[in-house]
């Protein structure tokens, strides 16, 4: 079930069952595959972790050196898996986009609590002082100073 993971795919027509008696195979009955064992192994691996993939632990893309790149490239290929590949290419590069961009987020939703918290702290400690010195005086007058201090805070913050 591995092989045949992407239907249509050339591994999945040759060993859906059709055509195995027509596949090559060595003195032991096993199958024989003239592919680069190193890079077909990278291929069985993605194909393995695809077919075992969940939406929590997506299968990852083997990781290619350098100089086995065009030969890799030339297999999946071979295979018909390129689209397949591109596909999951496309969904990792997204998914490691929102993951930075939700923590982006996150730390600028830190940062902005961070500064709104000392804000009305400001707020709070001149408020203080204010109600103090107005001591014998009105307490809407006192009450009205206490808005306007924390309007001009909350005006402050949003032009800082």
């Amino acid at each position: 079930s591995t092989l045949c993971v992407y239907e249509g795919s050339y591994l999945a027509n040759l060993f859906s069952g059709r055509w195995e008696a027509s596949i090559e195979r060595d003195a032991k009955g096993r199958f024989f595959l003239d592919f680069d064992p190193y890079c077909f192994r990278l291929v069985l691996n993605f194909l393995r972790a695809k077919r075992m993939e969940s939406s929590q632990v997506p299968a990852s893309l083997p990781n290619v050196p350098p100089e086995r790149a065009d030969q890799f490239g030339h297999l999946v290929e071979y295979f018909g898996l390129t689209e397949d590949f591109e596909a999951q290419e496309a969904a990792a590069t997204s998914a490691a986009t929102l993951a930075a961009s939700t923590k982006k987020k996150e730390h600028k939703g830190a940062t902005e609590a961070e500064g709104l918290a000392q804000g009305l702290g400001t707020i709070t400690a001149g408020a203080g002082s204010l109600l103090q010195s107005a001591g014998a005086g009105s307490l809407l007058q006192s009450a009205t100073v206490l808005l306007d201090a924390i309007r001009g805070g909350a005006e402050a913050e949003e032009d800082g």
